[in-house]
Protein backbone atom coordinates (compact mmCIF):
# COMPACT_ATOMS: atom_id res chain seq x y z
CA UNK A 1 0.00 0.00 0.00
CA UNK A 2 1.04 3.34 0.03
CA UNK A 3 2.65 5.41 2.23
CA UNK A 4 0.98 7.91 4.14
CA UNK A 5 2.38 10.92 2.97
CA UNK A 6 0.44 12.92 0.38
CA UNK A 7 1.70 12.01 -3.10
CA UNK A 8 2.01 15.52 -5.40
CA UNK A 9 0.06 14.30 -8.41
CA UNK A 10 -2.59 15.91 -9.89
CA UNK A 11 -4.83 14.94 -13.19
CA UNK A 12 -4.91 18.62 -15.12
CA UNK A 13 -7.26 19.17 -18.09
CA UNK A 14 -7.82 22.62 -19.91
CA UNK A 15 -10.65 23.50 -22.77
CA UNK A 16 -11.47 19.67 -23.37
CA UNK A 17 -13.87 19.91 -26.14
CA UNK A 18 -16.08 16.75 -27.59
CA UNK A 19 -18.66 16.62 -29.88
CA UNK A 20 -20.98 13.27 -31.66
CA UNK A 21 -22.76 13.29 -34.66
CA UNK A 22 -26.05 12.09 -34.13
CA UNK A 23 -28.91 11.27 -36.72
CA UNK A 24 -32.56 11.92 -36.83
CA UNK A 25 -35.60 11.81 -38.38
CA UNK A 26 -36.83 15.00 -39.83
CA UNK A 27 -40.03 15.67 -42.37
CA UNK A 28 -39.10 11.80 -43.34
CA UNK A 29 -35.08 11.81 -43.99
CA UNK A 30 -32.37 11.18 -41.66
CA UNK A 31 -30.56 14.21 -40.79
CA UNK A 32 -27.02 14.06 -39.16
CA UNK A 33 -25.79 17.22 -36.57
CA UNK A 34 -23.65 18.20 -34.54
CA UNK A 35 -24.51 17.72 -30.69
CA UNK A 36 -22.37 18.82 -28.00
CA UNK A 37 -20.98 17.12 -25.12
CA UNK A 38 -18.32 19.39 -23.59
CA UNK A 39 -17.64 23.21 -24.40
CA UNK A 40 -14.68 24.29 -23.26
CA UNK A 41 -13.71 22.53 -19.48
CA UNK A 42 -11.12 22.96 -17.41
CA UNK A 43 -10.04 21.91 -14.04
CA UNK A 44 -7.92 20.14 -12.09
CA UNK A 45 -7.98 17.35 -9.55
CA UNK A 46 -5.24 17.06 -6.77
CA UNK A 47 -4.39 13.65 -4.88
CA UNK A 48 -5.48 13.12 -1.40
CA UNK A 49 -8.55 14.70 -2.23
CA UNK A 50 -12.15 12.95 -3.14
CA UNK A 51 -13.18 14.42 -6.55
CA UNK A 52 -16.93 13.79 -7.63
CA UNK A 53 -17.76 15.06 -10.75
CA UNK A 54 -21.46 15.75 -10.91
CA UNK A 55 -24.91 17.06 -13.22
CA UNK A 56 -28.08 15.94 -14.39
CA UNK A 57 -28.27 13.19 -17.17
CA UNK A 58 -26.74 14.47 -20.92
CA UNK A 59 -24.61 16.78 -19.04
CA UNK A 60 -21.10 15.38 -20.14
CA UNK A 61 -20.12 13.98 -16.88
CA UNK A 62 -19.33 10.63 -17.87
CA UNK A 63 -17.42 11.52 -21.23
CA UNK A 64 -15.63 14.02 -19.14
CA UNK A 65 -14.44 10.82 -17.35
CA UNK A 66 -13.84 8.61 -20.65
CA UNK A 67 -11.10 11.33 -21.44
CA UNK A 68 -9.47 11.71 -18.33
CA UNK A 69 -9.37 7.88 -17.77
CA UNK A 70 -8.21 7.81 -21.80
CA UNK A 71 -11.25 5.66 -22.64
CA UNK A 72 -12.32 8.76 -25.10
CA UNK A 73 -11.40 9.22 -28.97
CA UNK A 74 -12.10 12.53 -31.24
CA UNK A 75 -11.95 15.32 -28.26
CA UNK A 76 -9.72 18.46 -28.41
CA UNK A 77 -7.81 20.26 -25.44
CA UNK A 78 -5.55 18.86 -22.91
CA UNK A 79 -4.95 16.20 -20.62
CA UNK A 80 -1.86 15.31 -18.11
CA UNK A 81 -1.12 13.94 -15.18
CA UNK A 82 1.77 15.75 -12.65
CA UNK A 83 3.43 14.12 -11.03
CA UNK A 84 5.89 16.18 -8.67
CA UNK A 85 5.99 19.06 -11.03
CA UNK A 86 6.93 16.78 -14.09
CA UNK A 87 4.58 15.54 -16.89
CA UNK A 88 4.08 12.26 -16.55
CA UNK A 89 4.34 9.47 -19.58
CA UNK A 90 3.29 6.09 -17.84
CA UNK A 91 0.55 6.58 -14.98
CA UNK A 92 -0.46 3.77 -12.91
CA UNK A 93 -4.21 4.16 -13.84
CA UNK A 94 -7.62 2.17 -13.26
CA UNK A 95 -10.53 2.44 -14.40
CA UNK A 96 -13.68 1.05 -12.56
CA UNK A 97 -17.24 0.97 -14.67
CA UNK A 98 -20.61 1.66 -13.67
CA UNK A 99 -21.45 -2.09 -13.62
CA UNK A 100 -20.01 -4.27 -10.33
CA UNK A 101 -19.31 -7.32 -12.59
CA UNK A 102 -16.20 -9.87 -11.27
CA UNK A 103 -15.61 -13.27 -12.92
CA UNK A 104 -18.46 -16.03 -11.51
CA UNK A 105 -18.26 -19.07 -9.20
CA UNK A 106 -15.03 -17.76 -7.77
CA UNK A 107 -14.14 -16.75 -4.25
CA UNK A 108 -13.27 -13.65 -3.20
CA UNK A 109 -9.86 -14.95 -2.03
CA UNK A 110 -9.61 -17.14 -5.78
CA UNK A 111 -10.39 -13.88 -7.69
CA UNK A 112 -7.55 -11.94 -5.97
CA UNK A 113 -5.11 -14.79 -6.58
CA UNK A 114 -6.01 -14.44 -10.32
CA UNK A 115 -5.82 -10.68 -10.32
CA UNK A 116 -2.37 -11.28 -8.80
CA UNK A 117 -1.11 -13.45 -11.20
CA UNK A 118 -1.75 -11.16 -14.21
CA UNK A 119 -0.78 -7.81 -12.70
CA UNK A 120 2.61 -9.24 -10.55
CA UNK A 121 3.33 -11.86 -12.11
CA UNK A 122 6.24 -14.65 -11.20
CA UNK A 123 8.60 -11.31 -9.43
CA UNK A 124 6.45 -12.25 -5.90
CA UNK A 125 6.63 -15.49 -3.70
CA UNK A 126 3.06 -16.78 -2.93
CA UNK A 127 3.47 -16.20 0.11
CA UNK A 128 4.33 -12.68 0.02
CA UNK A 129 1.35 -12.16 -2.55
CA UNK A 130 -1.16 -13.72 0.08
CA UNK A 131 0.15 -11.21 2.20
CA UNK A 132 -0.45 -8.57 0.00
CA UNK A 133 -4.39 -9.56 -0.63
CA UNK A 134 -5.30 -10.45 3.08
CA UNK A 135 -4.28 -6.36 3.84
CA UNK A 136 -6.18 -5.47 0.83
CA UNK A 137 -9.10 -7.81 1.92
CA UNK A 138 -8.83 -5.96 5.42
CA UNK A 139 -8.49 -2.32 4.56
CA UNK A 140 -11.70 -2.90 2.73
CA UNK A 141 -13.49 -5.06 5.02
CA UNK A 142 -13.57 -7.78 2.67
CA UNK A 143 -11.36 -10.38 4.83
CA UNK A 144 -14.18 -12.20 6.37
CA UNK A 145 -15.48 -12.89 3.09
CA UNK A 146 -12.26 -14.43 1.39
CA UNK A 147 -13.71 -17.65 1.74
CA UNK A 148 -17.52 -16.87 -0.34
CA UNK A 149 -18.66 -16.89 -3.74
CA UNK A 150 -18.57 -13.57 -6.22
CA UNK A 151 -22.20 -14.61 -6.92
CA UNK A 152 -23.19 -14.74 -3.12
CA UNK A 153 -22.14 -11.22 -2.33
CA UNK A 154 -24.21 -7.96 -1.63
CA UNK A 155 -23.77 -4.97 -4.54
CA UNK A 156 -21.90 -2.80 -2.27
CA UNK A 157 -19.81 -6.88 -1.24
CA UNK A 158 -19.42 -6.66 -5.38
CA UNK A 159 -18.27 -2.87 -5.75
CA UNK A 160 -15.20 -3.24 -3.00
CA UNK A 161 -14.35 -6.67 -4.46
CA UNK A 162 -13.98 -5.08 -7.72
CA UNK A 163 -11.84 -1.76 -6.11
CA UNK A 164 -9.76 -4.71 -4.54
CA UNK A 165 -8.91 -6.78 -7.65
CA UNK A 166 -7.90 -2.85 -8.97
CA UNK A 167 -5.90 -2.51 -5.55
CA UNK A 168 -3.32 -5.42 -6.54
CA UNK A 169 -0.74 -3.29 -8.50
CA UNK A 170 -1.54 -0.10 -5.83
CA UNK A 171 -2.70 2.65 -8.74
CA UNK A 172 -2.08 6.09 -8.25
CA UNK A 173 -5.23 7.48 -10.47
CA UNK A 174 -8.11 5.86 -9.80
CA UNK A 175 -11.58 6.28 -12.33
CA UNK A 176 -15.14 5.60 -10.94
CA UNK A 177 -18.21 5.66 -13.05
CA UNK A 178 -21.34 5.89 -10.27
CA UNK A 179 -20.03 4.53 -7.87
CA UNK A 180 -22.96 4.27 -6.00
CA UNK A 181 -25.60 3.88 -8.73
CA UNK A 182 -27.36 0.66 -7.67
CA UNK A 183 -26.23 0.89 -3.90
CA UNK A 184 -28.86 1.70 -1.03
CA UNK A 185 -28.44 4.54 1.42
CA UNK A 186 -25.94 2.95 3.84
CA UNK A 187 -24.15 1.20 1.23
CA UNK A 188 -23.99 3.88 -0.86
CA UNK A 189 -22.05 5.75 2.07
CA UNK A 190 -19.63 3.04 2.98
CA UNK A 191 -18.63 2.79 -0.60
CA UNK A 192 -17.85 6.73 -0.76
CA UNK A 193 -16.06 5.82 2.54
CA UNK A 194 -13.45 3.87 0.73
CA UNK A 195 -13.00 6.02 -1.61
CA UNK A 196 -12.06 8.62 0.99
CA UNK A 197 -10.08 6.35 2.34
CA UNK A 198 -8.30 5.64 -1.11
CA UNK A 199 -7.49 9.57 -1.70
CA UNK A 200 -6.49 9.83 1.91
CA UNK A 201 -3.83 7.30 1.20
CA UNK A 202 -2.11 9.07 -1.54
CA UNK A 203 -4.26 8.60 -5.00
CA UNK A 204 -6.21 10.82 -7.10
CA UNK A 205 -9.84 9.33 -7.09
CA UNK A 206 -12.32 10.90 -9.65
CA UNK A 207 -16.07 9.68 -9.91
CA UNK A 208 -18.96 10.65 -11.19
CA UNK A 209 -22.21 10.82 -9.27
CA UNK A 210 -26.12 11.24 -10.13
CA UNK A 211 -27.83 12.70 -7.48
CA UNK A 212 -25.90 11.83 -4.25
CA UNK A 213 -27.29 12.41 -0.83
CA UNK A 214 -25.99 14.93 1.17
CA UNK A 215 -23.76 12.68 3.78
CA UNK A 216 -22.27 11.49 0.50
CA UNK A 217 -21.88 14.39 -0.93
CA UNK A 218 -19.96 15.21 2.77
CA UNK A 219 -17.16 12.86 1.88
CA UNK A 220 -16.52 14.69 -1.17
CA UNK A 221 -13.38 17.14 -0.66
CA UNK A 222 -14.04 18.98 -4.56
CA UNK A 223 -17.24 19.11 -6.42
CA UNK A 224 -17.20 19.22 -10.10
CA UNK A 225 -20.65 20.41 -11.60
CA UNK A 226 -21.40 20.08 -15.28
CA UNK A 227 -24.36 21.37 -17.08
CA UNK A 228 -24.83 21.53 -20.61
CA UNK A 229 -21.38 20.30 -21.16
CA UNK A 230 -19.89 23.29 -19.62
CA UNK A 231 -18.88 23.90 -15.74
CA UNK A 232 -20.76 25.66 -13.64
CA UNK A 233 -19.40 24.63 -10.06
CA UNK A 234 -15.72 23.60 -8.82
CA UNK A 235 -15.37 23.42 -5.43
CA UNK A 236 -16.24 22.69 -1.73
CA UNK A 237 -19.31 21.33 -1.52
CA UNK A 238 -20.18 23.34 1.65
CA UNK A 239 -19.01 26.09 -0.26
CA UNK A 240 -22.04 25.90 -2.75
CA UNK A 241 -24.37 28.59 -0.90
CA UNK A 242 -21.69 31.13 -0.19
CA UNK A 243 -20.89 30.93 -3.77
CA UNK A 244 -24.37 31.36 -5.28
CA UNK A 245 -24.58 34.36 -3.20
CA UNK A 246 -21.88 35.67 -3.49
CA UNK A 247 -21.34 35.43 -7.49
CA UNK A 248 -25.14 35.58 -8.67
CA UNK A 249 -26.90 36.93 -6.08
CA UNK A 250 -28.77 33.88 -5.87
CA UNK A 251 -29.97 32.18 -2.49
CA UNK A 252 -30.50 28.58 -1.85
CA UNK A 253 -33.53 27.80 0.61
CA UNK A 254 -32.39 27.00 4.08
CA UNK A 255 -34.31 23.11 3.55
CA UNK A 256 -32.57 22.49 0.30
CA UNK A 257 -29.50 20.28 -0.48
CA UNK A 258 -27.33 23.12 -2.07
CA UNK A 259 -26.18 20.72 -4.82
CA UNK A 260 -29.66 19.12 -5.72
CA UNK A 261 -30.94 22.97 -5.84
CA UNK A 262 -27.34 23.16 -8.45
CA UNK A 263 -28.96 20.50 -10.51
CA UNK A 264 -32.33 22.18 -10.46
CA UNK A 265 -30.34 25.04 -12.09
CA UNK A 266 -28.94 23.45 -14.42
CA UNK A 267 -31.87 21.75 -15.51
CA UNK A 268 -33.55 24.96 -16.00
CA UNK A 269 -35.97 24.01 -13.27
CA UNK A 270 -36.78 27.86 -12.82
CA UNK A 271 -38.60 30.34 -14.73
CA UNK A 272 -35.61 33.19 -14.92
CA UNK A 273 -32.10 33.70 -16.06
CA UNK A 274 -29.95 31.57 -13.41
CA UNK A 275 -28.88 28.72 -15.63
CA UNK A 276 -28.04 31.47 -18.61
CA UNK A 277 -26.24 33.55 -16.11
CA UNK A 278 -24.40 30.60 -14.77
CA UNK A 279 -23.74 29.10 -18.27
CA UNK A 280 -22.58 32.69 -18.88
CA UNK A 281 -19.65 32.70 -16.75
CA UNK A 282 -18.42 29.29 -17.35
CA UNK A 283 -18.00 30.09 -20.69
CA UNK A 284 -14.38 30.13 -21.82
CA UNK A 285 -11.96 33.34 -22.32
CA UNK A 286 -11.87 32.57 -26.18
CA UNK A 287 -15.87 31.79 -26.24
CA UNK A 288 -14.91 29.32 -28.95
CA UNK A 289 -17.62 26.36 -30.49
CA UNK A 290 -16.81 23.30 -30.89
CA UNK A 291 -17.20 23.30 -34.75
CA UNK A 292 -16.03 20.95 -37.39
CA UNK A 293 -13.67 18.26 -37.19
CA UNK A 294 -12.15 17.67 -33.73
CA UNK A 295 -8.27 16.92 -33.11
CA UNK A 296 -8.00 13.32 -31.82
CA UNK A 297 -5.51 13.20 -29.23
CA UNK A 298 -4.34 9.63 -27.70
CA UNK A 299 -4.38 9.54 -24.31
CA UNK A 300 -3.43 5.98 -22.76
CA UNK A 301 -2.19 5.48 -19.48
CA UNK A 302 0.32 2.45 -20.98
CA UNK A 303 2.09 0.58 -18.34
CA UNK A 304 3.40 -3.12 -19.40
CA UNK A 305 1.79 -6.68 -18.41
CA UNK A 306 2.58 -8.05 -15.04
CA UNK A 307 2.63 -11.35 -16.76
CA UNK A 308 3.93 -12.61 -20.10
CA UNK A 309 1.67 -13.74 -22.90
CA UNK A 310 2.22 -17.30 -22.48
CA UNK A 311 1.53 -16.38 -18.46
CA UNK A 312 -1.50 -14.66 -19.20
CA UNK A 313 -2.43 -17.44 -21.38
CA UNK A 314 -1.90 -20.08 -18.60
CA UNK A 315 -3.49 -17.87 -15.88
CA UNK A 316 -6.70 -17.67 -18.16
CA UNK A 317 -7.22 -20.84 -19.12
CA UNK A 318 -6.72 -21.86 -15.21
CA UNK A 319 -9.73 -19.29 -14.27
CA UNK A 320 -11.71 -20.14 -17.24
CA UNK A 321 -11.44 -23.74 -16.68
CA UNK A 322 -12.59 -23.45 -13.03
CA UNK A 323 -15.72 -21.55 -13.33
CA UNK A 324 -16.63 -24.08 -16.49
CA UNK A 325 -16.18 -26.80 -13.85
CA UNK A 326 -17.91 -24.96 -11.08
CA UNK A 327 -21.00 -23.60 -13.53
CA UNK A 328 -23.69 -26.16 -13.65
CA UNK A 329 -25.77 -24.81 -15.96
CA UNK A 330 -22.64 -25.45 -18.37
CA UNK A 331 -21.56 -28.43 -17.67
CA UNK A 332 -24.34 -30.39 -15.82
CA UNK A 333 -27.11 -29.33 -17.45
CA UNK A 334 -25.88 -29.51 -21.16
CA UNK A 335 -24.23 -33.02 -20.58
CA UNK A 336 -28.24 -33.90 -19.28
CA UNK A 337 -29.56 -31.88 -22.66
CA UNK A 338 -26.94 -34.06 -24.92
CA UNK A 339 -27.24 -37.78 -22.99
CA UNK A 340 -30.98 -37.22 -23.28
CA UNK A 341 -30.78 -36.39 -26.96
CA UNK A 342 -28.90 -39.49 -27.78
CA UNK A 343 -30.85 -41.35 -25.80
CA UNK A 344 -34.06 -40.14 -27.69
CA UNK A 345 -31.91 -40.93 -31.31
CA UNK A 346 -31.08 -43.91 -30.57
CA UNK A 347 -35.00 -44.78 -29.43
CA UNK A 348 -36.47 -42.89 -32.92
CA UNK A 349 -33.86 -44.29 -35.33
CA UNK A 350 -32.88 -48.00 -33.80
CA UNK A 351 -31.69 -49.88 -36.38
CA UNK A 352 -32.50 -48.09 -40.05
CA UNK A 353 -29.25 -48.06 -40.99
CA UNK A 354 -29.43 -51.66 -42.14
CA UNK A 355 -32.91 -51.28 -44.45
CA UNK A 356 -33.52 -49.66 -47.86
CA UNK A 357 -36.59 -49.16 -46.70
CA UNK A 358 -35.51 -46.85 -44.36
CA UNK A 359 -33.09 -44.27 -46.48
CA UNK A 360 -35.61 -41.69 -45.95
CA UNK A 361 -35.48 -42.00 -41.90
CA UNK A 362 -31.63 -42.40 -42.84
CA UNK A 363 -31.55 -39.34 -44.48
CA UNK A 364 -33.77 -37.72 -41.59
CA UNK A 365 -31.39 -39.11 -38.69
CA UNK A 366 -28.72 -37.01 -40.84
CA UNK A 367 -30.74 -34.19 -40.81
CA UNK A 368 -31.19 -34.33 -37.01
CA UNK A 369 -27.52 -34.70 -36.29
CA UNK A 370 -26.77 -31.55 -38.52
CA UNK A 371 -29.38 -29.49 -37.02
CA UNK A 372 -28.35 -30.54 -33.47
CA UNK A 373 -24.31 -29.72 -33.88
CA UNK A 374 -24.80 -26.84 -35.93
CA UNK A 375 -27.62 -24.94 -33.50
CA UNK A 376 -26.55 -25.69 -30.15
CA UNK A 377 -22.89 -25.60 -30.50
CA UNK A 378 -23.38 -21.60 -31.76
CA UNK A 379 -26.37 -21.02 -29.44
CA UNK A 380 -23.94 -21.63 -26.37
CA UNK A 381 -21.92 -18.39 -26.80
CA UNK A 382 -25.03 -16.48 -27.50
CA UNK A 383 -25.72 -16.30 -23.74
CA UNK A 384 -22.27 -16.44 -22.19
CA UNK A 385 -20.08 -14.06 -24.06
CA UNK A 386 -22.03 -11.02 -23.69
CA UNK A 387 -22.08 -11.37 -20.18
CA UNK A 388 -18.32 -11.51 -19.69
CA UNK A 389 -17.74 -8.93 -22.32
CA UNK A 390 -17.84 -5.83 -19.45
CA UNK A 391 -15.30 -8.10 -16.99
CA UNK A 392 -12.95 -8.51 -19.96
CA UNK A 393 -13.48 -4.94 -21.03
CA UNK A 394 -12.45 -3.62 -17.45
CA UNK A 395 -9.44 -6.08 -17.14
CA UNK A 396 -8.35 -5.66 -20.41
CA UNK A 397 -8.53 -1.39 -20.18
CA UNK A 398 -7.13 -1.77 -16.87
CA UNK A 399 -3.36 -3.75 -18.26
CA UNK A 400 -5.11 -7.75 -16.32
CA UNK A 401 -3.79 -9.49 -20.17
CA UNK A 402 -4.13 -8.34 -23.82
CA UNK A 403 -6.86 -9.53 -25.94
CA UNK A 404 -5.12 -12.40 -27.53
CA UNK A 405 -4.79 -14.70 -24.65
CA UNK A 406 -8.05 -14.25 -23.10
CA UNK A 407 -9.41 -15.28 -26.79
CA UNK A 408 -7.65 -18.33 -27.40
CA UNK A 409 -8.28 -19.18 -24.05
CA UNK A 410 -12.29 -19.54 -24.62
CA UNK A 411 -10.62 -21.95 -27.83
CA UNK A 412 -8.71 -23.86 -25.63
CA UNK A 413 -11.13 -24.48 -22.64
CA UNK A 414 -14.45 -24.65 -24.72
CA UNK A 415 -14.05 -26.30 -27.91
CA UNK A 416 -12.69 -29.62 -26.28
CA UNK A 417 -16.10 -30.07 -24.63
CA UNK A 418 -18.12 -29.59 -27.74
CA UNK A 419 -15.48 -32.38 -29.38
CA UNK A 420 -16.40 -35.20 -26.65
CA UNK A 421 -19.99 -34.55 -26.80
CA UNK A 422 -19.92 -34.85 -30.66
CA UNK A 423 -17.16 -37.63 -30.38
CA UNK A 424 -19.75 -39.25 -27.81
CA UNK A 425 -22.81 -38.35 -29.77
CA UNK A 426 -21.21 -40.11 -33.21
CA UNK A 427 -20.30 -43.46 -32.17
CA UNK A 428 -23.48 -44.33 -30.04
CA UNK A 429 -25.73 -43.58 -32.39
CA UNK A 430 -24.01 -44.24 -35.50
CA UNK A 431 -23.84 -48.15 -33.69
CA UNK A 432 -27.39 -47.88 -32.66
CA UNK A 433 -28.96 -46.87 -35.84
CA UNK A 434 -27.50 -50.05 -37.54
CA UNK A 435 -24.90 -47.93 -40.02
CA UNK A 436 -22.06 -50.24 -41.40
CA UNK A 437 -19.45 -50.41 -39.16
CA UNK A 438 -16.49 -50.05 -40.69
CA UNK A 439 -13.30 -47.91 -39.34
CA UNK A 440 -13.35 -45.36 -42.23
CA UNK A 441 -17.04 -44.32 -42.41
CA UNK A 442 -16.78 -43.99 -38.17
CA UNK A 443 -13.90 -42.19 -39.14
CA UNK A 444 -15.58 -39.92 -41.51
CA UNK A 445 -19.10 -39.42 -39.73
CA UNK A 446 -17.18 -38.55 -36.19
CA UNK A 447 -14.87 -35.92 -38.18
CA UNK A 448 -18.05 -34.70 -40.01
CA UNK A 449 -19.74 -34.49 -36.52
CA UNK A 450 -16.72 -32.74 -35.06
CA UNK A 451 -16.61 -30.52 -37.96
CA UNK A 452 -20.09 -29.12 -37.30
CA UNK A 453 -19.66 -28.58 -33.69
CA UNK A 454 -16.31 -26.73 -34.14
CA UNK A 455 -17.86 -24.47 -37.39
CA UNK A 456 -20.93 -23.66 -35.46
CA UNK A 457 -18.97 -22.63 -31.73
CA UNK A 458 -16.71 -20.08 -33.77
CA UNK A 459 -19.41 -18.85 -35.41
CA UNK A 460 -21.17 -18.34 -31.88
CA UNK A 461 -17.99 -16.47 -30.79
CA UNK A 462 -18.42 -13.86 -33.89
CA UNK A 463 -22.55 -13.41 -32.65
CA UNK A 464 -21.72 -13.26 -29.52
CA UNK A 465 -18.99 -10.43 -30.12
CA UNK A 466 -21.10 -8.65 -32.23
CA UNK A 467 -24.86 -8.50 -30.47
CA UNK A 468 -25.99 -8.61 -26.92
CA UNK A 469 -27.79 -12.19 -25.09
CA UNK A 470 -31.00 -11.02 -26.75
CA UNK A 471 -30.15 -9.69 -30.01
CA UNK A 472 -27.79 -13.07 -30.42
CA UNK A 473 -30.53 -15.18 -29.70
CA UNK A 474 -33.08 -13.79 -32.40
CA UNK A 475 -30.41 -12.49 -35.14
CA UNK A 476 -27.79 -14.94 -34.83
CA UNK A 477 -30.26 -17.38 -35.74
CA UNK A 478 -31.17 -15.79 -38.77
CA UNK A 479 -28.04 -16.48 -40.42
CA UNK A 480 -27.76 -19.79 -39.33
CA UNK A 481 -30.71 -20.75 -40.91
CA UNK A 482 -29.48 -19.61 -44.00
CA UNK A 483 -26.88 -22.09 -43.78
CA UNK A 484 -29.13 -24.62 -42.72
CA UNK A 485 -31.51 -24.35 -45.75
CA UNK A 486 -28.77 -23.87 -48.26
CA UNK A 487 -27.56 -27.43 -46.51
CA UNK A 488 -28.31 -29.79 -49.47
CA UNK A 489 -31.35 -31.90 -47.54
CA UNK A 490 -33.93 -29.04 -48.54
CA UNK A 491 -32.95 -28.13 -52.29
CA UNK A 492 -29.64 -29.67 -53.59
CA UNK A 493 -27.03 -27.05 -55.52
CA UNK A 494 -27.73 -27.79 -59.05
CA UNK A 495 -31.49 -27.44 -58.75
CA UNK A 496 -30.99 -23.73 -56.87
CA UNK A 497 -31.26 -20.15 -58.22
CA UNK A 498 -27.56 -19.39 -60.28
CA UNK A 499 -27.85 -16.51 -57.89
CA UNK A 500 -28.12 -18.63 -54.89
CA UNK A 501 -25.18 -21.21 -55.62
CA UNK A 502 -22.47 -18.98 -53.45
CA UNK A 503 -24.91 -19.51 -50.53
CA UNK A 504 -24.14 -23.36 -50.89
CA UNK A 505 -20.77 -23.17 -51.41
CA UNK A 506 -19.60 -21.07 -48.20
CA UNK A 507 -22.76 -22.70 -45.73
CA UNK A 508 -20.69 -24.99 -43.45
CA UNK A 509 -23.68 -27.05 -42.77
CA UNK A 510 -23.57 -28.08 -46.88
CA UNK A 511 -19.88 -29.56 -46.08
CA UNK A 512 -20.78 -30.93 -42.99
CA UNK A 513 -23.84 -32.98 -44.16
CA UNK A 514 -21.89 -33.87 -47.31
CA UNK A 515 -19.57 -35.86 -44.90
CA UNK A 516 -21.81 -37.33 -42.77
CA UNK A 517 -24.24 -38.49 -46.11
CA UNK A 518 -20.93 -39.95 -47.74
CA UNK A 519 -19.78 -41.84 -44.49
CA UNK A 520 -23.28 -43.80 -44.72
CA UNK A 521 -23.77 -44.26 -48.04
CA UNK A 522 -20.57 -43.71 -49.82
CA UNK A 523 -17.35 -45.64 -49.95
CA UNK A 524 -18.55 -47.92 -53.01
CA UNK A 525 -21.06 -49.44 -50.39
CA UNK A 526 -22.91 -52.49 -52.04
CA UNK A 527 -26.63 -53.12 -52.49
CA UNK A 528 -28.64 -52.08 -49.66
CA UNK A 529 -30.91 -55.38 -48.44
CA UNK A 530 -34.82 -54.70 -48.82
CA UNK A 531 -37.25 -56.45 -46.98
CA UNK A 532 -40.46 -54.79 -48.86
CA UNK A 533 -41.67 -56.13 -52.22
CA UNK A 534 -40.14 -52.63 -53.62
CA UNK A 535 -37.72 -50.59 -52.43
CA UNK A 536 -36.78 -47.27 -54.56
CA UNK A 537 -33.32 -46.99 -53.15
CA UNK A 538 -31.14 -50.00 -52.52
CA UNK A 539 -28.53 -48.50 -54.67
CA UNK A 540 -25.84 -46.63 -52.57
CA UNK A 541 -24.49 -44.73 -55.65
CA UNK A 542 -28.59 -43.44 -56.96
CA UNK A 543 -28.88 -41.89 -53.28
CA UNK A 544 -25.88 -39.88 -53.47
CA UNK A 545 -26.77 -39.12 -56.85
CA UNK A 546 -30.77 -38.36 -55.87
CA UNK A 547 -29.04 -35.90 -53.11
CA UNK A 548 -26.42 -34.76 -55.10
CA UNK A 549 -23.62 -35.37 -53.27
CA UNK A 550 -20.20 -36.56 -54.86
CA UNK A 551 -18.75 -40.29 -53.57
CA UNK A 552 -15.13 -38.66 -52.65
CA UNK A 553 -14.15 -39.90 -49.33
CA UNK A 554 -15.74 -37.30 -47.31
CA UNK A 555 -12.59 -35.89 -46.26
CA UNK A 556 -12.37 -32.97 -48.88
CA UNK A 557 -15.27 -31.76 -47.36
CA UNK A 558 -13.91 -32.16 -43.91
CA UNK A 559 -11.63 -30.41 -45.26
CA UNK A 560 -13.12 -27.12 -46.26
CA UNK A 561 -14.93 -27.47 -42.37
CA UNK A 562 -11.72 -27.12 -41.24
CA UNK A 563 -10.88 -23.93 -43.64
CA UNK A 564 -14.19 -22.58 -42.36
CA UNK A 565 -13.07 -22.98 -38.73
CA UNK A 566 -9.78 -20.82 -39.49
CA UNK A 567 -11.96 -18.62 -41.54
CA UNK A 568 -14.60 -17.83 -38.24
CA UNK A 569 -11.66 -18.09 -35.54
CA UNK A 570 -9.71 -15.23 -37.08
CA UNK A 571 -12.97 -13.02 -37.61
CA UNK A 572 -14.34 -13.53 -34.15
CA UNK A 573 -11.26 -12.48 -32.75
CA UNK A 574 -11.21 -9.72 -34.86
CA UNK A 575 -15.24 -8.78 -33.72
CA UNK A 576 -13.90 -9.39 -30.11
CA UNK A 577 -11.04 -7.56 -30.36
CA UNK A 578 -13.09 -4.47 -31.75
CA UNK A 579 -16.03 -5.22 -29.31
CA UNK A 580 -13.33 -5.07 -26.35
CA UNK A 581 -11.09 -2.05 -27.08
CA UNK A 582 -14.43 -0.02 -26.88
CA UNK A 583 -14.72 0.97 -23.42
CA UNK A 584 -17.02 3.23 -23.50
CA UNK A 585 -19.62 1.15 -24.62
CA UNK A 586 -21.79 -0.49 -21.90
CA UNK A 587 -22.72 -3.75 -23.55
Amino acid sequence: MMDEETVDLSVNFSNIRHAVTVREWKSGFCRARKKVILNGVSGSFRSGELVMVMGVSGAGKTSLLNILAGAQKGFSGDVSVIDKGQRARNVNSVYILQDSLVAEFLTVNEAMIFASRFKIGRSRKAEDLQELIDRILVSLSLYELRNDRSTGLSGGEKKRLTIALEMIRDPTVMFFDEPTSGLDYSTSIQCMKVLKKLAKDGRVIIATVHQPTPLVLQECDQLYVLAAGKCIYNGRYDAIVQHLRASFDIVCPQTYNPAEFLLEIASDAYENDWRDRLLTASESPNGEAVDGLLQDIKLRYDLPYGATFFRQLAVLVRRRALITHRDISLIGLRSAIHILCIAIVCILYHGIGRKAEDVLNNMRYILNTLSYFSFVSHSANCSVIPREIPIVKREHFNGWYSILPYYLSLVIVDLPLHLMAATLYAIVTFWVTGQDMEIQRLAVFVAGCNGLAIVGHCIGYTTGFIFNVQNASILGQTYMVAFFVSSGYFITRRDAPSYLQWLFDISFMRHGYNSLVVSIYGFNRTRIDCDEMYCQYTVPKKILQAVDVEDSGGWPNILNLLYLTLVFLVLGYFVARRRILNVTTRK
